[in-house]
């Protein structure tokens, strides 16, 4: 099982972004979404590890509203095998916490034995589902996972850390945080096949949300004031004068 999250488009223009009248979540109406980077990486070393093991399975997962399967549809179209979105109720307030409660209840109702989540999400850059996840449902969890590989008996990990890389060998159950790594980048989507993922099946499961341990208490665009003041002057000598006065009154030299 691998996790998916949908949210803005990181490159969307600060001026863009807004907040839902009266909610604590951003406007997401006439704003590109995509898939959360990290999750991209979670997805192809999921299909990476499915190609080298006879049998296993891929299932994409998101937690989310119904717009949220664009990024199940995407995960069909470079193969996933199967796609479930576990939708949220209408004032259901999100946190890392609950996220991850809702996606150990998938887990446990498709029967997963490995789950793989990315890093952090890319908008809030939380970083806190998957080793929530892993402690909800009980399983040891391995973080910052560039690959996956079947090793004798069970899987081996590749971790990435400052000094160089750690090699894990590990049984199912267990949940990998995958960050990225130029082995691990999302492969592309022929046209056919996305074209054929608009017509596959996108399941649901229903999850009751648990009470998560941390709660947004607030949100807000802050607001920067700034002023503009043209430096009179005849020419740049008498320009340049006035901006010395002008910035000795101000203090700020």
């Amino acid at each position: 099982m691998v996790c998916l999250k949908q949210i803005l488009d990181p490159e969307l223009p600060p001026r863009d972004f807004r907040l839902e009248k009266g909610e604590m979540t951003p406007a997401t109406e006439g704003v590109p979404l995509v898939m959360s980077s990290f999750d991209q990486n979670a997805l192809e070393v999921g299909l990476q590890l499915r190609e080298k093991i006879a049998g296993a399975t891929v299932t994409a997962v998101t937690v989310g509203p119904e717009g949220a399967e664009d990024v199940l549809r995407k995960a069909l179209a470079v193969k996933a095998d199967r796609a479930v979105r576990v939708p949220l109720e209408q004032d259901c307030k999100l946190s890392g916490g609950i996220v991850a409660g809702l996606l150990a209840g998938a887990a446990r109702e498709l029967g997963a034995d490995l789950v793989i989540c990315g890093r952090q999400a890319g908008d809030w850059d939380g970083g806190q589902v998957g080793l929530i996840l892993s402690e909800e449902l009980g399983w040891p969890g391995a973080n910052l996972v560039t690959g996956i590989e079947p090793g004798s008996g069970g899987l081996v990990l590749k971790r990435e850390l400052e000094e160089g890389y750690e090699v894990l060998e590990g049984n199912v159950p267990l949940v990998a945080v995958v960050t990225n790594h130029e082995t691990n980048v999302l492969r592309i989507a022929k046209v056919k096949d996305t074209m054929a993922a608009m017509r596959k099946k996108v399941e649901q499961i229903n999850v009751e949300p648990q009470g998560g341990r941390l709660e947004l208490a607030s949100l807000e665009i802050p607001v920067k004031e700034v002023n503009c003041e043209i430096i009179p002057g005849e020419d740049g000598g008498e320009k340049a004068d006035n901006l010395i006065k002008r910035l000795l009154e101000l203090k700020v030299m």
